[in-house]
């Protein structure tokens, strides 16, 4: 499931140049990536909706004055979207709630003076087509921003350097021992897919399957590490979300599939490599880290 969603990305990247892109906000959670793309399919129909009253109005077949029922229909449907952006929502952080509020919002997609209603048919089409555009490039930003902003925020050091995000307190050791060995526990586990996927007999498919298990496995890592952890530190928290984390890790790039079985097992040994640096490093911060 998650391959589409970075085939999505790079299509949508496609349609949006480097000029026209805005700052996506903080960006949001990584793990709650299903949250969000489920936020964009609602935020997606609203969208849609105001295309398809832009384009009725500047098709040339409208009076006026059903001009102006179709632009009522379209600044509510970007009241909705306001709306519908800033709403609670109970199981998100507060890094996704936040983004949500910024990015699902009429101004920040650019169509807070979208209209599709003028003084004379001709300046009401003329608003409709450029209302349009406005409405097709807000589709692209909103699937940009949705889909590919979930970097983490402050992630500190780097991996095998040293430092660790600045280690944890000793007070802490016990709590950051037994999540640093479920973290190596979950690493180990990614290095078994990929030494299966290296040296074993699999096809083409049978690695695309083992694509998505390593998928998986990687963000069970990511959700492990942003895990609230009581009584500890506040150091130890940072150490913990910092450390156990794909991007730390440096294997956020692994993957094990390809177009062809050769392809695949080059891609499954690189990772297979990753991996064991990533055990490594995470043992490494565990012991030094303090």
């Amino acid at each position: 499931m998650k391959t589409w969603i970075v085939l999505g990305i790079m299509a949508v990247l496609g349609l949006v140049s480097s000029g026209n892109a805005q700052v996506c906000s903080v960006g949001h959670t990584r793990s709650q990536r299903p949250l969000v793309l489920e936020q964009q399919s609602y935020a997606n129909q609203i969208l849609t909706r105001m295309s398809e009253l832009a384009t009725l109005s500047a098709s040339g077949v409208y009076s006026q004055t059903q001009r102006m029922a179709l632009n009522n229909e379209f600044h509510a449907w970007k009241s909705e979207m306001d709306r519908f952006g800033a709403e609670p929502r109970l199981h998100a952080t507060s890094r996704t709630r936040d983004f949500l509020d910024d990015v699902v919002d009429a101004d920040f997609l650019g169509l807070a003076s979208a209209t599709i209603l003028g003084s004379t048919i001709e300046e009401s089409q003329r608003l409709s087509r450029e209302a349009l555009d406005a409405v097709n490039i807000a589709l692209s930003q909103l699937s940009v921003c949705l889909a590919g902003s979930w970097d983490r925020l402050e992630i500190v050091g780097e991996p095998n350097g040293g430092d660790c995000a600045g280690g944890y307190d000793r007070r802490d050791r016990v709590t950051v021992l037994v999540h640093m060995l479920r973290a190596v526990a979950k690493i180990r586990a990614l290095a078994d897919i990929a030494r299966d996927s290296a040296f074993g007999v699999y096809g083409v498919t049978q690695r695309t399957v083992r694509q998505f298990e390593l998928e998986y496995t990687r963000e069970e890592v990511e959700i492990l590490g942003e895990s609230f952890v009581p009584r500890v530190s506040r150091r130890t928290r940072h150490f913990l979300r910092t450390v156990i984390d794909p991007i730390f890790l440096n294997t956020l790039e692994a993957r094990v599939d390809g177009e062809n079985v050769y392809k695949s097992q080059q891609h499954a040994l690189a990772a297979l490599a990753s991996f064991k640096d990533a055990r490594r490093t995470g043992l490494f911060c565990l012991v030094s880290g303090s």
